[in-house]
């Protein structure tokens, strides 16, 4: 297992790393029928990770890390937000998510972010899982409502 910072040669892989994890998503603007440039938008300004194994790519991680403003009721001055995780299918549950997750986790240390963050899709009750693995818990529930024009 190798974990890189992805190259513009991973393009095609992650697409179809991003396209799997769309599926699992609820919202419309980023779904299993995103266009390519939709979902490399979700990425951009991130730094990607990627995990190989025996020479495919089989994982993805981007996050974000904002600079919060200076403010005396805030606790956190820098946040880092998973853009996205996923791991191949059929390279579930081999520990991939959780090195992957880990790697980050040191990066995002090393660059002083006091808290990670991240939405995962009411309805993906194994990545929720996984986040609670992770150490996450969940601190508020976002509803919404599409309306008519």
């Amino acid at each position: 297992m190798l974990i890189r910072d992805a190259s513009i040669d991973d393009t095609a892989a992650i697409l179809r790393l991003l396209r799997q994890v769309a599926a699992t998503s609820d919202d419309p603007a980023y779904g299993a029928g995103s266009s390519d440039e939709q979902l490399l938008k979700v990425i951009e300004n991130c730094r990607t990770l990627v995990l190989e194994v025996d020479g495919r790519l089989v994982g993805i991680n981007a996050v974000r890390i904002v600079s919060l403003p200076e403010h005396a009721q805030l606790h956190y001055r820098k946040m880092g937000f998973v853009m996205t995780l996923g791991i191949e299918e059929a390279e579930r549950r081999k520990g991939h998510g959780s090195a992957l997750f880990d790697h980050m986790r040191q990066w995002l240390s090393e660059e002083a972010v006091d808290l990670v963050s991240l939405s995962v899709a009411a309805s993906n009750e194994v990545g929720q899982a996984f986040y609670r693995r992770m150490g996450f818990v969940p601190r508020s529930v976002q509803m919404e409502q599409l309306l008519q024009r």
